[in-house]
């Protein structure tokens, strides 16, 4: 069994194989990325993500950068591969998308990494998920105006002390 995290990261990956290599694969290479990946990592988030797996709480709810690591490789994956997604790779990449509000507010009202600065390029991975939005949907449904994710580029420099340390404690 996977974790939350690395399935995130490895949906992503995933995402990107298909998109970068899909010219150059055949429909039935396409199914079978698809076939398997949806198998492997979308079915068991599925199962977590709707209450089915046992897990008491889900890291879609979480203010912190542990949700924005595992909710960006469900939106990426669905966006990479819209047009052969079936209605579980739709509802997975929903709800990861609803999931990344809780984040955002973790870095209300200045933009603030909570977990440190060493942990902000990790709220900066869903990033790449925004952009697929916005290539696939032409909009991201309002996650990229949150007020903390427009201020957090002003709070990483702010932290760094120009001899290249930081100041704040992890």
């Amino acid at each position: 069994e996977c974790h939350e995290i690395d399935t995130g990261r490895i949906l992503t990956a995933m995402a990107f194989l298909y998109d970068w290599c899909y010219h150059g694969l055949t429909e039935e290479q396409r199914d079978e990325i698809v076939a398997v990946t949806t198998h492997l990592a979308i079915l068991p988030t599925y199962e977590y993500v709707t209450g089915q797996s046992g897990h008491p709480i889900s890291w879609l709810y979480y203010m912190s950068n542990y949700n924005a690591m595992c909710s960006a490789g469900p939106i990426t994956f669905l966006a990479a591969i819209a047009e052969r997604a079936d209605d579980i790779v739709w509802e997975v990449g929903a709800q990861a998308l609803r999931g990344t509000e809780y984040f955002l507010q973790s870095m209300m009202p200045d933009g603030a990494a909570g977990d440190s600065p060493s942990y902000w390029k990790e709220h900066m991975f869903p990033g790449i998920a925004y952009v697929s939005l916005q290539d696939l949907f032409g909009g991201t449904y309002g996650v990229t105006s949150s007020p903390g994710l427009e201020k957090t580029t002003s709070w990483i420099i702010s932290m760094m002390h120009p001899a290249g340390q930081y100041n704040f404690h992890d």
